[in-house]
């Protein structure tokens, strides 16, 4: 990313770029042979959080490499991770400064949050896999429900179990793929509603019913949500067979209603 960040930047702007990390290490730069080595002035910046301008006099007093420009703090989450520096006379790349920067925190805010949907969207995927594997005889369902916890989800509710499978994953493009979650999520939209992707032929949904669910109503809502998601994929160009299993009135009875989902 930072690498990336520096080319473009060098690029609109017209002058060199670096980034470092915390340590002042060169981690990014518009010349590839300023990498892994120190960048000093970033060392006072990061230490004061202010931006500091090196001036061809103190360029030359400074180790080899260090150009005249201006070095400004790039912070995350309240603390100070790098810096970024742009060569050149200082009263011209100031003006870029102050917009590279906020551009590096940007960076470093969506990575940090993509990073964490992946991470996320990994556990809930790992949670569906032990409920299609959870035994009631063997298991304990405390541990489940402890899980389900962790993301958010009270797996003690009454839940409908919504498996939809692709025809033929093969013939469906990996962007599309990447849609059909999405398309999931707006046919079951309750916050309560369990949504993921196992491979790229699945989509598990554990329909929240809430605790007291035995009338026949909610579940024609979950039958119309299935309807919908089919319909909906259909639209998309991706055909899918759905199936819908048995109603789970507890924890240790999602495993159940998964596998008759599948059949």
């Amino acid at each position: 990313c930072a690498q990336e960040l520096a080319e473009n930047t060098s690029e609109i702007a017209g002058f060199s770029v670096l980034l470092t990390d915390e340590e002042g290490t060169v981690i990014g730069s518009s010349d590839p042979s300023r990498l892994g080595t120190l960048h000093s002035p970033s060392l006072g910046v990061m230490q004061t959080r202010r931006t500091e301008i090196t001036t061809p006099d103190q360029a030359n007093r400074l180790p080899e490499g260090v150009r005249p420009g201006i070095t400004l703090p790039i912070s995350f989450a309240g603390l100070v991770v790098g810096s970024i520096a742009i060569a050149g006379p200082p009263e011209e790349v100031s003006r870029y400064g102050r917009l590279v920067q906020k551009q590096a925190e940007l960076l470093l805010r969506e990575n940090a949050l993509l990073r964490s949907s992946l991470l996320r969207e990994q556990a809930v995927q790992e949670l569906i896999l032990e409920i299609a594997a959870f035994d009631p005889l063997r298991a304990d369902e405390s541990l489940l429900v402890l899980r389900g916890r962790e993301l958010g989800y009270d797996l003690r509710s009454a839940r409908a179990v919504v498996v939809a499978e692709i025809v033929r994953p093969e013939t469906v493009p990996l962007e599309r793929r990447r849609e059909l979650q999405s398309i999931a999520r707006r046919a079951f939209a309750h916050p309560q509603d369990v949504v993921t992707r196992l491979g790229d032929d699945k989509i598990v949904i554990l329909a929240f019913l809430g605790l007291a669910a035995k009338e026949e109503a909610p579940l024609e809502e979950v039958r119309k949500a299935a309807m919908a998601l089919a319909s909906a994929l259909g639209e998309a160009g991706v055909a899918v067979n759905v199936g819908m299993g048995e109603i789970a009135f507890s924890t240790s009875l999602l495993g159940q209603a998964y596998r008759s989902a599948g059949e």
